[in-house]
């Protein structure tokens, strides 16, 4: 689930949400009808005035994102607790280079993880190595600080689709408290490792190691102080309110 569908149960919540945000007249410069006669209320009239088709969407995407949050909670925080008080919950989302508006971009600093016990993202298979020329390197220090800031200190997991570098990407995740480099390729078919020359052992056990490390010396990674701190401002209401 990514966003509204142009279902009658999608159409409902999103007709319910306007009606609170907009005024009638307002309503009626978006779509010219009244709203129970609108073929599809995720689009508004591409005549209307872009300032108010801008807030409309970013308020069906704030709506979506809720529903998101909210189906998220119902069967795993609420219903899967129930069942197993100790059930550990995230979602996996994605926040590639520091883009704008990932899945919980919309979500207000109250609700952003809430309960969740762990954060979950994956920075993109094109940050797995470093491009001088295109610009960029295999570095997820940003990514890391965000999430560190935005989940309160909880522990989150990186996805980098780093299948060489171990000891780098091991070591980045160490350093900016990590729970772990997230791997989850697996190793090659049986017939596959001949060309690959990559044996599953040489997949796994680096992990292994990495995590052994971690729990042998926990006390010196959690909680750590680094030498030097920066401080980053990130633009959380502006990103909430398509403004970046």
């Amino acid at each position: 689930y990514e966003g509204f569908c142009g279902c009658d149960y999608c159409a409902d919540i999103i007709r319910a949400r306007m009606l609170q945000a907009f005024s009638n007249d307002e309503l009626h410069t978006l779509f010219a009808t009244d709203l129970a006669d609108v073929a599809d209320m995720r689009a508004p009239r591409d005549d209307a005035p872009d300032d108010l088709q801008h807030r409309y969407r970013v308020i069906l995407e704030q709506a979506a994102a809720r529903r998101r949050k909210d189906a998220f909670d119902e069967v795993f925080i609420d219903y899967g607790r129930s069942l197993r008080p100790g059930l550990l919950a995230a979602q996996w989302y994605h926040k590639y280079g520091m883009r704008v508006n990932d899945e919980r971009a919309a979500l207000p600093a109250d609700l952003w993880g809430r309960g969740e016990d762990y954060i979950w993202y994956s920075q993109g298979p094109y940050r797995w190595g470093s491009s001088i020329e295109q610009g960029f390197i295999a570095d997820m220090g940003l990514n890391a600080r965000h999430m560190h800031a935005g989940g309160g200190g909880r522990p989150f997991v990186i996805n980098k689709y780093d299948y060489r570098r171990w000891r780098v990407w091991a070591g980045e995740a160490a350093a900016h408290g990590a729970a772990s480099p997230c791997y989850h390729a697996g190793p090659p078919y049986a017939n596959q490792e001949e060309t690959t020359r990559i044996a599953p052992e040489d997949y796994y056990g680096p992990i292994i190691r990495y995590q052994r490390f971690l729990a042998e010396h926990e006390e010196l990674l959690h909680p750590a102080s680094p030498l030097s701190q920066i401080g980053l401002v990130y633009p959380r209401r502006a990103e909430r309110e398509g403004e970046t």
